[in-house]
């Protein structure tokens, strides 16, 4: 008789015991995603860092062999186009959140520019104080370094992204 009962009759849908599991589950997932997720992200931040003071170095690097001196003055223009710098006409993209600075190194026997050091600092990164390309030692500095060396105080140059 029960199975003439329980013939017609379908049961659909999970108990509140398999629903409960599966929210666990999920849960779990979760928590070991969330934080995993977040570290990559900031791992993006330091790279787009990088990736921004090596272009910068490299536009730099092409003016100077163009013109046989590191461009400063009224061919380095930072930040004035919306979160580009503008080098020897080049346009160089920044990353937003971004500030680059740029500090030009002057040899007391010449007058012209004989050095450079780029720094990029970001708000999204886990290395919140940025990167240094120091041209003089060797191009990107260890994350330890986190300013320019005292001998490029002069004619800094400022933008933010």
């Amino acid at each position: 008789m029960r199975k003439a009962l329980d013939g017609g009759r379908k049961d659909k849908g999970f108990t509140l015991i398999e629903l409960l599991v599966v929210i666990v589950i999920i849960g779990i997932l979760a928590a070991i995603a969330i934080p995993i997720f977040l570290n990559q992200r900031k791992k993006a931040g330091d790279a787009a860092v990088k990736s921004d003071v090596r272009s910068v170095a490299t536009a730099l690097e092409t003016a100077f062999t163009d013109t046989n001196t590191y461009p400063f003055g009224a061919a380095v223009d930072l930040g004035t186009i919306g979160g580009t710098a503008v080098i020897s006409g080049e346009n160089v993209r920044l990353s937003p959140n971004d500030t680059l600075t740029v500090v030009k190194y002057n040899n007391a026997s010449v007058a012209l520019a004989t050095g450079f050091c780029a720094h990029v600092t970001t708000t999204k990164g886990s290395n919140l104080t940025g990167y240094v390309w120091d041209s003089l030692n060797g191009g990107l500095q260890p994350a330890t370094v986190t300013a320019c060396p005292v001998a490029y105080t002069t004619s800094a140059l400022v933008a933010t992204a």
